[in-house]
């Protein structure tokens, strides 16, 4: 069996002390919908899309399959430079020389010269795509769709994204040739949770770990992060029952990785909506004064922001715990005292509400 590098070409999936440091995941099984030539794996930021990725790659190239990985954050939004660099890492997997593709992808999606590549090497081929979420070129993501429709045999895709693309998901859905890989599949569960903790000296007693797994709802990062935080406390126990978003590790990834990339106007309804644990299209619109905050809440959630849709009660949403905790931090510090709940107006509305 060839070393899982062999057939390894362009995989750079994490920096160290970055991404690749997230918990390992396990290699999703080939049962069932596996089977389908397009995979979508789309969560928040964080929550280990690529370390599982990138697992699944080595995975692959050690069963003697092709394997190619291109990270869309490097090519922006220039066609020439995504396609150009899909063909060179194809054609290294093909054995032939990466860099003579530039007069191909000037034209648009090369889909012969792709297929070409696919077919003659044997094996089956696997195209990671990471950083889905970079690109928003109209050419580019028509481009990718139609690629997505019209997968040469022997293709396999994965998609490694912060938000779902407009690429004709929901025709890939319907025709069932995609597999969905979403933050609740990514979740960690009590065990792993336990795991990553042991893993940085620390030991929970049972209640502890318990509200730990329920304030970080499984997320990697949050697991992570709580677990550096808890291995330097005085009183771990204490901290995990006191672990909110204004501890400074968890603080400063949320700032930078997740409410940075959103708009202002977005950022804004988020701290609106902090102070309920729960809220409503109406609720928000009634705490924000805006009639459309409702559509945005949801688009928020869509766009995999650490906002989750409830199933009970319908039509509510909830923000992540630590998020919320981080956005309460920042009133308390900036509205200190009564006003850090909210004006009496706005605790009024939370209630007739609830």
């Amino acid at each position: 069996m060839p070393s899982p590098r062999t057939n390894l070409h362009r995989l750079s999936p994490g920096r160290p002390g970055g991404r690749s440091s997230l918990p390992h995941r396990p290699v999703p099984s080939q049962g069932g919908s596996g089977s389908a030539p397009v995979t979508l794996v789309s969560a928040p930021p964080g929550a280990g899309k690529t370390t599982l990725m990138a697992g699944w790659a080595s995975d692959r190239a050690a069963r003697g399959h092709r394997v190619a990985w291109v990270s869309l954050a490097d090519q922006g939004d220039d066609p020439a430079a995504v396609w150009t660099s899909l063909l060179g890492a194809l054609r290294v997997t093909a054995g032939r020389n990466g860099d003579e593709t530039a007069a191909e992808a000037r034209g648009g999606l090369p889909l012969a010269e792709l297929a070409a590549l696919v077919s003659g090497g044997g094996a089956p081929v696997w195209l990671f795509l990471d950083d889905v979420q970079a690109v928003s070129a109209p050419a580019v993501l028509t481009d990718l769709a139609r690629l997505l429709r019209r997968l040469p045999e022997g293709l396999h895709v994965v998609l490694g994204t912060r938000r779902d693309p407009a690429v004709g998901l929901h025709l890939l859905r319907l025709t069932g040739r995609l597999r969905e890989v979403r933050a609740a599949d990514l979740a960690l569960d009590r065990t792993r949770v336990q795991q990553v903790l042991a893993e940085h000296g620390v030991t929970l007693d049972g209640p502890s770990l318990d509200l730990l797994v329920d304030r970080t709802q499984g997320w990697a990062a949050g697991v992570r992060l709580a677990a550096l935080a808890l291995s330097r406390a005085a009183d771990p126990r204490s901290l995990a029952r006191d672990l909110g978003g204004d501890d400074r590790e968890v603080a400063d990834y949320l700032d930078a990785e997740v409410l940075q990339g959103l708009a202002p106007a977005e950022r804004q309804l988020l701290r609106s909506c902090a102070v309920p644990e729960q809220l409503s299209a109406d609720l928000a619109a009634a705490l924000t004064g805006d009639p459309s905050a409702g559509a945005l809440l949801d688009r928020l959630y869509r766009d995999n922001a650490l906002v989750t849709r409830l199933e009970r009660p319908s039509g509510c949403y909830r923000l992540h715990p630590l998020l919320r905790g981080h956005l309460l931090a920042l009133l308390r510090r900036t509205a200190p005292g009564p006003a850090a709940r909210g004006p009496p107006a706005r605790r009024g509305l939370v209630r007739r509400h609830r």
